[in-house]
This record gives C-alpha cells, sequence and structure tokens, in this order.
C-alpha cells in the first residue's frame, strides 16, 4: 500500500472535465462520500480502501507493507494486518507546512514496537521551495541522468540534509533506509570514458553504508515515554488538523502542543525566502526520547499492555470516543511503577487561531508541558547535554551511543547547491546525569576521534548540518 493516506486525502476533483451531464452527477455523488471531514468516517474509509488493495492481492497478508507519506498511518495499518511499516520522508510542502522527520520517527518506531513489526525509513530529495530569483519551485530535485522535470544536480534537499537524514534513520532503528530515485541520483556519466561513476550524492551514501558497516552495534534506541494518541486522529506531518481537513478540537491542539514542544516550530515561510533549510529535523532542549502508541487500536488489549508497561513513563493526550476500552490498562500501568501524565487542554493557552499560528512557527511556547518534559526528562534520560542541538541515544552492549545533530546554518535554494554558515556551529557539552555511570572513555564514531573526559564532562563542536555519534562506555 504506497502512500495510501495519500491516496484517500490529495485526490482533486476532476468532474468538471466530465461532459456528460448525468454521469458527471454521477461521479460528484461518489466524490462527495470521500470529502468527509469526520475522522472517524475518514478512518473508515481507510478501512475500506485497505479491504480492497488486500482483496487486489488475492488476500495475500504476508506481502502486505504499508508505506505512507504525509500521514502517519503506521498503527492503523498495523492493527489491520501490515507485516511490515515504511515511513516516507521528504521536503515537498510549501508556506508554513513542513514534512517534521523527528516526529515522524516516533510514530513509525512506536507502532514497531507496539505490534512487533520491521519498519523502513523511504528517504525522497524532493523540495519545493523559491529558487534563487524568488520564482517558486515545485518537485527541485538532485539528478545526474535520467533527468527531466526539475532534475539537475543542484536540485532537491541539501546534501547534508540527506546524510542527517539516511544517519538518523539508522540510529533511530530502522530496519532499511531507501532513497528514492537514487539511481539518477547516485551515478553521474565520466564523459571522456562514457562509464557511470559515484556523483557526491553517491559517495555520501556509500560513506553511509561504511558506517553501517563498520557500526552495526547500534544497540536499541532509547525512548523510555509512550505518547498515546487516538487511532483514528490522521496525524500529518505537517501537524495541525487531523487528516488535514476536520475541525480541530482542543484534544487536537493539545496533541499538537506537545510535539512542537518536544521539536520545536519556526518561521519556515520566511526562512525559505532566505534559502535557509533549518527544518524537517529540529534543534531542541529536549531529547529524542519518545515513542507513539495508540491505546484504543483493535489490538488485542493484553498485546497493548505488554507493549506500554515496557515504558517507564506515558502522556495520555487527544480525544478518545471511548476511553473504557483501554481505561483499565491505564489503571493497572501506574501501581506497577508507571507515571502517567494525562495532558488536558485545559492546561495551556486558549485554543484558537493565533495559538495555532504561534505553535507552528516557533513564536508560542507552553510552559506547562515544557515542566513535565524537563521532569521526564532529568529522571529517564541518562545525560545531559548543554547546546543548541537535537539529541538522542541508543542502548548498547558496552554503554551508550548519544547522537547528536545541528541542523542550523545550512542555506540552499531549490536550484542551487547548498553553502554552509559556520556561525551555526554549536558547541556542546555532556555529562552523566546523577545517579548514572560516571563516563570511562569517549569514542565519537564518524571521525574515530577519542574525546577527552574531564571532571565528568566532555566538549564537542558539532559543525553546521552535521553531527556526531559518541560511543559512551
Amino acid at each position: 500500500m504506497c502512500e495510501w493516506g495519500n491516496d484517500l486525502n490529495l485526490l482533486i476533483p476532476r468532474t468538471t472535465n466530465v461532459l456528460n451531464g448525468v454521469r458527471r452527477a454521477e461521479l460528484e455523488a461518489v466524490w462527495a462520500r470521500h470529502l468527509m471531514t469526520n475522522r472517524y468516517d475518514r478512518i473508515a474509509l481507510c478501512r475500506w480502501y485497505t479491504d480492497r488493495k488486500l482483496a487486489i492481492h488475492y488476500g495475500d497478508m504476508e506481502t502486505f507493507m504499508a508505506f505512507r507519506g504525509i500521514y502517519m498511518l503506521d498503527h492503523v495499518a498495523a492493527a489491520w494486518g501490515a507485516k511490515t511499516l515504511t515511513a516516507e520522508t521528504t521536503n515537498t510542502s510549501s508556506g508554513n507546512s513542513e514534512y517534521r522527520w523527528d516526529v515522524s520517527g516516533m510514530f513509525v518506531r512506536g507502532a514497531a514496537r507496539q505490534f512487533g513489526l520491521p519498519w523502513c525509513w523511504y528517504e525522497a530529495n524532493f523540495f519545493n521551495g523559491p529558487a534563487k530569483d524568488g520564482s517558486w519551485m515545485n518537485n527541485s530535485v538532485s539528478g545526474y541522468r535520467f533527468l527531466r522535470g526539475n532534475a539537475r544536480p543542484e536540485g532537491g534537499t541539501s546534501e547534508s540534509a540527506q546524510r542527517r537524514c539516511w544517519h538518523y534513520a539508522y540510529l533511530n532503528g530502522a530496519n532499511a533506509v531507501e532513497p528514492e530515485s537514487w539511481s539518477g541520483q547516485f551515478f553521474t556519466t565520466n564523459t571522456p570514458s562514457g562509464k557511470a561513476e559515484l556523483s557526491g550524492r553517491g559517495r555520501n551514501f556509500s560513506d553511509f553504508h561504511d558506517f553501517t558497516a563498520a557500526h552495526p552495534g547500534r544497540g536499541v534506541t532509547y525512548a523510555p515515554v509512550a505518547i498515546l494518541v487516538p487511532f483514528a486522529q490522521g496525524y500529518s506531518a505537517h501537524g495541525g488538523a487531523p487528516w488535514l481537513r476536520c475541525a480541530m478540537t482542543p484534544g487536537d491542539y493539545a496533541l499538537d502542543a506537545l510535539f512542537f514542544t518536544i521539536a520545536p516550530g519556526w518561521e519556515r515561510k520566511k526562512g525559505l525566502k532566505e534559502g535557509v533549510q533549518d527544518g524537517n529535523l529540529h534543534n531542541s532542549r529536549f531529547a529524542m526520547m519518545y515513542d507513539v502508541l495508540v491505546p484504543d487500536s483493535p489490538q488485542p488489549k493484553e498485546d497493548f499492555e505488554a507493549a506500554l508497561f515496557a515504558y517507564p513513563a506515558a502522556i495520555l493526550v487527544g480525544d478518545y470516543p471511548d476511553p473504557s476500552l483501554f481505561e483499565d490498562v491505564l489503571d493497572a500501568y501506574e501501581p506497577v511503577g508507571g507515571r502517567l501524565v494525562r495532558l488536558s487542554p485545559c492546561e495551556l493557552p486558549p485554543f484558537g487561531p493565533e495559538t495555532i499560528a504561534g505553535m507552528h512557527t516557533g513564536r508560542l511556547r507552553f510552559p506547562h508541558i515544557e515542566r513535565i518534559l524537563d521532569g521526564l526528562q532529568r529522571e529517564l534520560f541518562p545525560f545531559e547535554v548543554d547546546g543548541d542541538c537535537q539529541y538522542g541515544a541508543n542502548r548498547t552492549e558496552g554503554g551508550w551511543w548519544l547522537w547528536v545533530f545541528n541542523n542550523r546554518g545550512v542555506r540552499k535554494f531549490a536550484d542551487t547547491f547548498e553553502t554552509l554558515d559556520r556561525s551555526k556551529d554549536s558547541s556542546i557539552t555532556v555529562s552523566a546525569r546523577n545517579g548514572a555511570a560516571p563516563m570511562l572513555a569517549v569514542r565519537e564514531l564518524v571521525s574515530g576521534r577519542n574525546v577527552e573526559v574531564r571532571d565528568g564532562h566532555f566538549r564537542y563542536a558539532i559543525p553546521a548540518g552535521g553531527f556526531a555519534v559518541f560511543d559512551i562506555n
């Protein structure tokens, strides 16, 4: 099921092109059923679509792979029998909307863990944004061979964004990473010999492969907190209204506020005009230590209970039509040591268009949510990381991998190569939290350099658009 949420939600009616009035009326009646703005009707439509796709493929559940784009339907597909989950990340959006790759990872990994499935990360190089002359360019993509449309060597997302995306996927536990249009991106033709050779992006992917081969012991991505989200949420990579078309409720607002606190919004519309490509992955004061679980899915209750009880803490947020489906599981969660936080919209600034806009652009902060996340982080994350960056951790056999990304300082238009603003390099300081084992030895795996630990902490400079992976013993 390839981009199945997009199939259902991004269709454009062309009934006006039908000349036969009777047939046009029939088609418009069908179309009206697919413009539904009720999230539960949309879930029912997804169920119909899934059953139809399976019927076309002879009901063969073993080949049921669900591949989604904008809409984070990983838990939905898993509950209905998918055997593999695939999340697509790209930069094909406009205005203030953006694909939020970090939040996308929380959804697909959480679904994979809740349902015991493998998952993949599909990286699309496409970029919708302004060209250097200010004109808007859709589907700009890097390409050296088989050029068509807006493909050109300097097109697409930046090379540094690709490198960060691939490594972020690996560190977050993906079972496979697949770049779209790789044959056009990764190879160029040496004119004198006529032979294909690796392009710069091809060499980058080769280096990524070599990194995974040299460091297979990534362990388990450390996500001690489950964010509980409704089954019918239809959450978008852009955030905002369910299914991007349903009326937004205060519960939806609280859910969005949580994700935009963990991964802050920014002035994307203004930034794109200046060639800024800081988005998609987000520097944040909060560690990326969250998985998304769905408590009201049709999964057997005991399976959800087993999944939830693996997390020391959980945050319940959003609107649920029938909380009785899972409340007894939550009631049993706290007596065995689980910490449950119920996030209510009553604890946030009043819900309205201005608060939504402020949240998505990063102008509005939520102190109540920040206090919740700060408390969970002090209690559960083993390191203090001071500096402008994005970070998370993996538990390994020998200790920890701490990974740190600097998503700032990349400048690129849809038709130019990237440039890096070295004033956006980030100096970080890392120390073990109270109660954690002291750091005995640290090695940065990308460069292969040992890092000096002094007085219980170490310092490191992360270049603009770069990242580091620390193996901490």
